[in-house]
């Protein structure tokens, strides 16, 4: 799963906002719920995958791409917000 940093500016300061708080967005993006069930999920599944068939079908269920959607969503906003 890949998530939007926040940027508030563009530009030279807004890649030095991102560099100062780069560790901190990534944290906090990995302590979500969702994401640390996912990785559940994922931790327990991979030992049954022996094709790249079930790779894409034990792996992926319904429930983790309509929580991928979500917080592409909100990232979006949240991005686009602070642009605006």
């Amino acid at each position: 799963m890949s998530y939007t940093p926040v940027l508030p500016i563009g530009g030279y300061a807004g890649w030095a906002f991102l560099k100062r708080t780069m560790d901190k967005q990534t944290a906090a993006f990995n302590a979500q719920p969702s994401i640390k069930h996912d990785e559940a999920y994922f931790r327990e599944k991979i030992g049954s995958v022996n094709t790249a068939e079930q790779l894409g079908s034990r792996l992926i269920d319904d429930q983790s791409q309509k929580r991928t959607v979500a917080a592409r969503a909100t990232a979006e906003r949240k991005t686009f917000g602070h642009l605006s």
